[in-house]
């Protein structure tokens, strides 16, 4: 029981690294594989997001993908990009292998460099 005059003590802030994280106000304790799980993602989310975001692509006069199609792609490619998690990667994977872009009919990105990029990105989440 407090005693009247005393200030509560603040509660010392938690290293967001740290295996022990407050969950509702309680504590839930982590094992050393699930925290090592978790900065190895936020590396490779991290490596990954500066491959979308320096993505580019040579433009074709025909026979390309529509250029709206595809930064639309990189769009939500970086927002799910942006808190790394298993169920990140996973929807990340199912996005790449399952995007089909339209074709341009005069300006659009090249076909061959688009493709590339997204086998790249397969590669990279495919590693580990």
């Amino acid at each position: 029981m407090p005693v009247p005059g005393d200030s509560p003590v603040p509660p010392t802030p938690v290293p967001a690294d740290s295996p022990v994280q407050p969950v509702n106000g309680d504590f839930e304790v982590y094992n050393s594989e699930d925290v090592s799980r978790q900065a190895e993602l936020a590396s490779q989310f991290e490596i990954l997001r500066k491959t979308v975001n320096g993505a580019r692509f040579h433009v074709t006069r025909k026979n390309g993908y529509l250029v709206t199609d595809v930064d639309l792609f990189i769009d939500l490619l970086d927002g799910l990009l942006s808190a790394p998690s298993e169920k990140a990667r996973q929807d990340i994977l199912n996005l790449v292998k399952s995007s089909r872009f339209h074709m341009a009919n005069r300006r659009g990105y090249e076909v061959a460099d688009v493709d590339s990029f997204c086998d790249k990105i397969v590669s990279q989440l495919s590693t580990n």
